[in-house]
């Protein structure tokens, strides 16, 4: 419950000021030729998808946990849907902010873009915290 307090903590203090301070002409200012079908695009997404597949992978532990929870076979369906659309919502709105702020050409080559996003809102003292 710490752990999830800590995350929303972050999430929040990266999303909400910088929904303020954000460029969506930024955000969106794609390179030509980003979504034709090509090499660079297939392995960004190979690699994406196994991002995401490593992230939602938790959800097989709810079979441990599938006889404490009342009426199983509607709730956890219902559950996993409902969070993996919040958390997909969340990511994106955090992700368009942080781009919106940070051009995209930098935060390709960063090891650190939400630690240079708040570092560029509030100094480098936050930034050291955030990280």
């Amino acid at each position: 419950m710490v752990m999830l307090a800590v995350v929303l903590v972050a999430m929040f203090w990266s999303s909400c000021p910088g929904s303020f301070t954000s460029n969506t002409k930024m955000a969106f200012d794609f390179s030509s030729g980003a979504f034709h079908p090509s090499k660079p695009l297939f392995n960004g997404l190979a690699a994406a998808t196994l991002i995401a597949m490593y992230n939602y992978g938790g959800y097989n532990n709810i079979t441990y946990l599938g006889g404490e929870v009342k009426n199983p076979a509607k709730n956890i369906p219902r559950a996993i849907v409902f969070s993996v659309l919040i958390v997909a919502v969340l990511y994106l709105l955090m992700s368009v902010v942080i781009i919106g702020t940070i051009p995209w050409r930098d935060a390709a080559v960063s090891h650190a873009v939400v630690s240079e996003f708040i570092g560029k809102l509030y100094g480098a003292r936050a930034a050291s915290v955030m990280t």
